[in-house]
């Protein structure tokens, strides 16, 4: 499967630098499969997402927040479009 992913300006969490990236026409619903294999196959490849609300100054290596996937680093989230795109 292919679809747009849009790239947004890197986001600040906790002070640290994270690349923002949306899947167009994607909303965060569990009803919505393709969104829930986007999930699922970072967990597999990343590990368990880290929880925005949870550990003040604590930087994962990535969330899912916003309707968007948050990456620490460039290589994952150039992964992550390299598969949903």
């Amino acid at each position: 499967m292919t679809q747009r992913v849009i790239i947004r300006e890197p986001g600040r969490h906790h002070g640290a630098r994270y690349y923002t990236l949306k899947p167009e026409g994607y909303t965060p619903n569990w009803e919505n499969q393709v969104w829930n294999e986007m999930v699922e196959w970072c967990v597999e490849q990343y590990g368990i997402a880290g929880d925005v609300w949870g550990e003040q100054g604590v930087c994962h290596r990535w969330y899912v927040n916003n309707a968007k996937f948050w990456f620490r680093e460039q290589e994952d989230a150039a992964m992550f479009i390299l598969r949903w795109s």
